[in-house]
């Protein structure tokens, strides 16, 4: 097991010095410091996105994620307790969370933008987006429940509030801290794109935006690498907790 570790680890920082030394080459080749900046000039940029404004619009940014994702979690909680009490009442969600899941990411932004403040439009569009994951992964939980518990509970005169708080939210913990785990990674990532079109103030995708624009591609790699970091750290959770919770059931 250790043995493994070690070489995920040896192969992983392979690729990444691989990827290092390819940019400098590209850097020193290309001779064009706006678009192919150098390795200096990417590390100052780095420092830089850590000051105190970077610091606020990064901060704002992932606030922006935990609440979407929360309400999300609550939409979909009140959509699973319908489905617990009422299992055909999911026929009724499931054509608009397979819409919701289909339609292209720029399709669903452009209609909010046009609809919405800017200010709101990135909550919306990571709404929209990640309540068929949240959804879909509480459901498989309620699905993946003993079915003789789930029978011996309908035989009882027992209440949809017990069955709910003793019952199936204790035994899909797991399962709801797994599926908050993988929607933070896609919330955050889909939060900063609806930013970077809504050009949402105090954000981090209008950050993005005017790198774009003012071709200051050491920051827009910089706030790159920074977003890279916190998703691979979301991952290497999800991970852990994989690893963690096999452990215990086996």
């Amino acid at each position: 097991m250790k043995d493994s570790t070690i070489k995920r680890f040896i192969y992983s920082s392979t690729t990444v010095l691989i990827i290092f030394l390819l940019w400098i080459i590209l850097s020193a080749t290309k001779d064009n410091a706006l678009i192919y900046p150098s390795i200096k000039q990417i590390w100052h940029a780095l420092i830089g996105c850590f000051d105190l404004k970077g610091l606020t619009v990064l901060s704002l940014t992932i606030f922006r994620v935990i609440i979407t994702i929360i309400a999300s979690f609550l939409v979909s909680s009140f959509i699973m307790i319908l489905y617990v009490k009422r299992p055909t009442s999911y026929a009724f969600f499931s054509p608009i969370i397979k819409i919701m899941r289909t339609v292209p990411f720029i399709c669903i932004s452009i209609f909010i933008i046009l609809i919405f403040d800017r200010q709101i439009a990135p909550y919306v569009i990571a709404f929209l987006l990640t309540i068929p994951i949240i959804c879909e992964g509480i459901k498989s939980g309620i699905d993946l429940l003993d079915k003789n518990l789930v029978d011996d509970l309908a035989m009882h005169n027992i209440s949809l509030r017990q069955k709910i708080f003793l019952v199936y939210m204790p035994m899909l913990i797991p399962t709801i801290v797994l599926t908050f785990l993988q929607t933070f990674g896609l919330g955050f990532k889909v939060i900063i794109m609806g930013e970077c079109y809504a050009q949402t103030k105090n954000s981090l995708g209008l950050y993005l935006f005017h790198a774009k624009e003012y071709l200051a591609m050491d920051e827009l790699i910089a706030w790159t690498i920074v977003i890279v970091v916190i998703v691979a750290i979301v991952e290497t959770m999800i991970n852990y907790y994989n690893k963690k919770r096999n452990q215990l059931i086996y």
